[in-house]
């Protein structure tokens, strides 16, 4: 038994002391061994190509493929490049738009309010018109918040989800 561990301990490179003395690198090796392979067998496939017209020919073919498919992808990129720019230029312009027609708006808005109140000063009928209106919306008001209140529930505890169907 204690000439295993012995014997383990010399492949690790274990000392008297404990201590190992040289590091080793078992999966660097393996690592360098499968590198090898892969190269080997990448050049065994590239002799094998050489020597089949068809593998050539195939290869060729591919070889070709990939550059339309290189190019057909950077036209492609340019193009979705040319669409973003266009479309971040037309929601800037849209934006502007809507900038300036909100300030239109308000200045109309302005000056519709400017001439009904000067229109309201001077004309009697006017007053009375507008202090009729005036009360027809507040008595709306409170007759439409009296049957909001009518059918609101009291609490939200209270308050249950009718069954989904």
């Amino acid at each position: 038994m204690q000439s295993r561990a012995v014997n383990h301990f010399a492949r690790l490179g274990v000392g008297r002391c404990g201590v190992i003395s040289q590091p080793t690198a078992p999966a660097m090796s393996q690592s360098q061994r499968w590198n090898s392979f892969i190269k080997n067998v990448m050049d065994q496939v590239k002799k094998d190509m050489e020597n089949d017209p068809k593998m050539r020919e195939d290869w060729q073919k591919w070889q070709k493929t990939k550059e339309t498919v290189e190019t057909r992808s950077q036209r492609n990129a340019e193009r979705l490049e040319d669409l973003t720019s266009k479309f971040k230029s037309a929601s800037s312009k849209t934006s502007e738009y809507l900038n300036q027609f909100k300030e239109r708006t308000r200045e109309v808005q302005d000056k519709a309010s400017e001439r009904y109140s000067e229109a309201t000063k001077d004309s009697e009928s006017l007053k009375k018109a507008q202090e009729f209106m005036k009360q027809g919306y507040e008595s709306g008001a409170s007759v439409s918040s009296g049957a909001f209140e009518k059918t609101r529930p009291s609490s939200l505890e209270s308050w249950t989800r009718p069954p989904v169907l």
